[in-house]
């Protein structure tokens, strides 16, 4: 299934030069909430890991990414807390699949394949953000990865990328910021 976004803003940079905040104070629904305008992300700093990144604002039609939420902009302190809470999430699947890795090489000696077909290298991957604050005015983000490959027409940068199978060159992840806590991360099966 393919959702055709009006626009997304594309950028290989984690520096963030505006400042927005979300008063709920007199708000009864985040309803009321208009989500914010495009933004664009400076590009003299380049990231960390150098993967590229889309933002992606959320609207009405993606209530399967979240069932309610509102619009925001990401701060420059966002993406690093993104990129940190990533790497350790990252890191761990990567643990379990050198043991599962291990496991199957010492199992069986005709088994034939490399450790980095099972493990996930962030650098090697471009990025979907849909940030959001929820219903609990906590701050979210659904974080779409997908391999480099995927990324060379450029659909990427107008509509999520949703693809059945895969394997590890597809994968996602929900982040509440406000919490500070990764939840519902996935990898794609293969077919």
């Amino acid at each position: 299934m393919k959702r055709v976004l009006f626009f997304a803003i594309f950028f290989c940079s984690c520096h963030y030069s505006e400042k927005q905040k979300v008063d709920m104070s007199n708000n009864n629904s985040l309803d009321s909430l208009k989500p914010p305008p495009p933004t664009e992300l400076k590009r003299n700093q380049p990231h960390s890991d150098e993967s590229c990144y889309v933002i992606i604002p959320y609207d009405s039609t993606m209530k399967d990414v979240f069932g309610f939420g509102v619009s925001i902009t990401l701060k420059a302190n966002d993406f690093k807390l993104i990129d940190s809470l990533l790497k350790i999430q990252i890191n761990s699947f990567n643990i379990q699949q050198e043991k599962e890795f291990l496991t199957l090489k010492e199992s069986d000696p005709k088994f034939k394949s490399d450790l980095s077909n099972w493990i996930i290298d962030l650098k090697n991957y471009n990025r979907q953000y849909v940030a959001i604050i929820n219903s609990n005015s906590e701050k979210e983000v659904w974080v779409n990865c997908f391999c480099w490959s995927w990324g060379e027409n450029e659909i990427y940068k107008h509509q999520i990328l949703d693809v059945n199978d895969g394997g590890k060159c597809f994968f996602q992840l929900k982040i509440n910021l406000s919490k500070r806590k990764v939840y519902d991360f996935s990898v794609n099966g293969s077919a």
